[in-house]
């Protein structure tokens, strides 16, 4: 009997796994589970992990938002323990007899997100119900991948926000929440079939398996396909291998165009501004010249010339002494027996100041000024007496008062060959002394008839911003703006957008860019964050939204970059950005979330397809289940009937009616009788 029950068990075992539909794993099931408020009640009775244990009867339930409550938005995700590739989620709101469109209303205008972090932000936004209310048991296809799954709702106090059957103020009750998918590596049904090992991440398509990225370096479906060479980062578009950007001094779609002569850099958009020699142009990549500099000029790029900036350029004086061989040009004609000359200035002359300035011409960065002032034999002293005290100034106007001075001489007596540092930047240069009658000056100084005769005054510098230092030959850190830094210890005036910190080397923190990383990125790039310094989103946009910045809302279209067009059988070509499903229902003869099926063509549909196999799986189920189970009744019953008759025979031929050794004929008859009279009752 046992033997028997254990065959029936066995073969029940055997029908039941032959006909199971095989499915996506149930991602969500038991997992770690939070939500922003729990309402107040009975114990474990609306906490977030009731919608994850696989039973109905058990709902998670919020605090209120809304109008009347100080709670505007509500939140539940549950961490999936892991990163997935999504298939599927499936909600089951709670309903009550006779208030399932109240229910719906509280329901409808939720969001689903799934994100690598569990900050809703920085997630991707799969689906936004509306304007419809949403079913209580309701299902959405996801294709992407990620560890939280977020789901959120709001009711803000904006007059007229919300459709009409929206409810306000919300109790969210989740019953059930349940994520389809599979790890990573593998898709299909069944989980089953290994993603293109080329796919980053290893995450693949749960049901088709093209890789959602790929690594750097490939493009196409599977990512099979390799980069152009002069992609940058070696990163390329997933559909067509164009270049996001291209390395330095490459240019086109491919990246595979250097740079036209004289250009170079990033984009190509950098002008060589160096003398090469022998007139080369520089290396279109680094924008160096690989050949040398031209005579004169020093650094990399040859674009720093180390020259006397002064050399005749156009001088002033406050005043010229009596003769025409004291002009104020003779200090930058670079011949030191020819020397301007002021008259006297001191306590025996009206005049109680003198300057001298020189016009660059344009403004320079300053390093170094040189004065040889006139001397003469045996008068070395009254001639450093003379020029004692004076003042040296940079000036982007010509007026001492908007000026800075870079050298005051005093209390020792100056060398008549006089060279000093003179770290700024102008335009002009200014010399100056003066003997007031109030002022009392050390003893060498002389103060009652003082000439000034300047033979040369050289200034040295710089023609060309980026670099700093005394000679001219250290350049300024690279992200400094407009290449400007202090021309004594090189920190940046101000930093090119995106960079930060004294010599501009801190890029800005995550989600900011430009001018001092003030501003926000977008935070609908696809690859985050957005670039740090134009802000542009380098990797595309994530679904639904396009533009440089990602601002741009899809219209018409859905999908990254909004490259895919509303199906035109959507009423008024209207879908949902991120999924492309019709938002008010299809025109004539189409169906399908995105009304691309024909009704009079097409067959059906995948998931009616799968509907009616687990229909039918079902009926054939139960159908084998009856029938075994008859069987199963049939043997042991007819196992029963067997075992009481084989007892009763044997019963039957102990008495004595069997022991007699003279049985007659008639006794056998008499027997044959009683077994035939009691054959019709076993049966």
């Amino acid at each position: 009997m046992l033997l028997v029950k254990m065959e029936c068990i066995r073969w029940l075992l055997c029908v039941i796994g032959l006909s199971l539909v095989f499915t996506y794993d149930d991602l969500s099931y038991q997992k770690y589970t939070t939500q922003s408020t729990t309402y107040t009640g009975p114990y474990n009775s609306s906490k977030a992990d009731n919608a994850v244990d696989r039973d109905l009867t058990t709902c998670t339930r919020t605090k209120a938002i809304g109008v009347t409550s100080q709670d505007k938005r509500v939140t539940w995700q549950v961490d999936l323990g892991d990163v997935y590739s999504i298939y599927s989620i499936n909600i089951v709101f709670r309903n009550y007899d006779g208030f399932e469109m109240r229910q719906r209303g509280r329901f409808a205008g939720f969001s689903l997100y799934i994100s690598n972090t569990g900050i809703m932000e920085q997630g991707s936004l799969v689906y936004k119900d509306g304007p419809l209310l949403p079913p209580l048991n309701f299902t959405t296809t996801c294709f992407t991948f990620g560890r939280y799954i977020i789901f959120y709702n709001e009711r803000l106090d904006v007059y007229n926000l919300y459709p009409s059957g929206y409810e306000n103020p919300v109790y969210t009750e989740l019953c059930e929440f349940t994520v389809l998918g599979c790890p990573s590596g593998v898709y299909g049904n069944n989980c089953d079939a290994p993603c293109p090992t080329t796919c980053r991440e290893k995450f693949c398509h749960t049901q088709n398996g093209t890789c959602f990225s790929c690594n750097p370096g490939t493009y196409g479906r599977n990512c099979e396909v390799t980069c152009p060479t002069n992609c940058k980062e070696h990163f390329c578009k997933m559909l067509d291998g164009s270049c996001l950007t291209c390395k330095p001094g490459w240019t086109g779609l491919s990246c595979n165009t250097m740079c036209m002569e004289g250009w170079y850099g990033q984009n190509c958009k950098s002008k060589c501004a160096g003398q090469c020699q022998e007139n080369d142009t520089c290396n279109h990549v680094t924008g160096w010249c690989d050949v040398g500099c031209a005579v004169g000029w020093t650094g990399l790029f040859c674009n720093i010339e180390k020259i006397d900036i002064s050399r005749n350029k156009y001088a002033t004086q406050s005043h010229t002494a009596v003769g025409p061989a004291y002009i104020a040009r003779n200090a930058v004609d670079r011949d030191v027996t020819t020397c301007m000359r002021t008259e006297d200035i001191g306590l025996n002359s009206s005049n109680k100041e003198v300057w001298w300035k020189v016009d660059l011409g344009k403004r320079y960065s300053i390093h170094r000024v040189s004065i040889m002032f006139k001397n003469y034999e045996g008068k070395e002293m009254r001639q450093r007496g003379r020029l004692a005290g004076f003042s040296i100034y940079l000036s982007t106007t010509g007026v001492i008062n908007d000026s800075f001075v870079c050298y005051k001489d005093g209390p020792l007596l100056p060398s008549l060959n006089f060279t000093t540092d003179c770290i700024g930047s102008g335009r002009f240069v200014i010399f100056f002394n003066e003997r007031l009658s109030e002022t009392t000056y050390p003893e060498e100084y002389e103060t009652t008839s003082l000439t000034t005769e300047l033979c040369e005054v050289i200034v040295q510098g710089c023609e060309n911003p980026g670099v700093y230092g005394r000679d001219c030959d250290d350049p300024c850190p690279p992200n400094c703006e407009d290449s400007k830094c202090h021309l004594l210890n090189g920190t940046c005036l101000s930093c090119q957008p995106g960079f930060v910190g004294p010599l501009c080397t801190t890029k800005c923190k995550t989600g900011w860019y430009g001018d001092g990383c003030k501003q926000q990125c977008s935070g609908n790039c696809k690859i985050s964050p957005c670039n740090h310094v134009t802000g542009h989103c380098d990797g595309g946009c994530s679904s639904g939204w396009n533009g440089t910045f990602c601002l741009e809302k899809c219209f018409k279209s859905f999908g990254e970059n909004c490259q895919y067009p509303c199906s035109q059988h959507c009423y008024d070509q209207e879908c949902n950005i991120h999924n492309g499903s019709c938002l008010t229902g299809c025109t004539d003869n189409f169906y399908g979330t995105q009304c691309n099926k024909d009704i009079l063509s097409k067959p059906a549909s995948y998931d009616e397809a799968s509907t009616l196999w687990f229909y039918c799986g079902t009926i054939s189920i139960a159908i084998n289940l009856m029938f075994i189970a008859g069987v199963c009744v049939y043997i042991w019953r007819v196992s029963s009937i067997k075992s009481a008759l084989s007892c009763k025979l044997w019963r039957c031929a102990e008495s004595s009616l069997y022991m007699e050794p003279e049985a007659s004929l008639q006794k056998d008859s008499h027997y044959l009788t009683v077994v035939e009279q009691r054959q019709p009752k076993n049966d």
